[in-house]
């Protein structure tokens, strides 16, 4: 499939990488999850409680909010030199894609 493609493209790109184990959440019986269907239940149990609820805030927090003062320098793309600058700065140890694009954008692949 095409996704298994890309996920050899980025292991020839970046070199190899352990995949996670699959994550067992806890039921609320306390024994593990034995099936992605289970784990799945778990998840809609839980983020239902959390994101199912209604809001609440007070409309005028924002305008509470001190404001930063306006960096007038970033008004023009970044140079080439900027652009490297940052380059050299990536890390290719960080979580999901964005390793993947660290490494390739620092040797200069696209």
């Amino acid at each position: 499939s095409a996704w298994k493609l890309v996920s050899e493209l980025r292991l020839g790109l970046c070199g190899a990488r352990q995949r996670p184990a699959p994550a067992k959440m806890r039921k609320p019986d306390g024994s593990l999850a034995a099936s992605p269907e289970e784990n799945a239940a778990v998840f809609r149990s839980s983020f239902g409680k959390l994101y199912g609820c209604t809001p609440s805030f007070d409309a005028s927090m924002p305008e509470l909010l001190r404001q930063r003062p306006v960096a007038a320098d970033l008004d023009h793309p970044p140079t080439e030199e900027e652009t490297r600058a940052a380059l050299g700065k990536l890390r290719d140890t960080g979580p999901g894609d964005s390793a993947s694009l660290g490494c390739q954008l620092a040797s200069g692949r696209r």
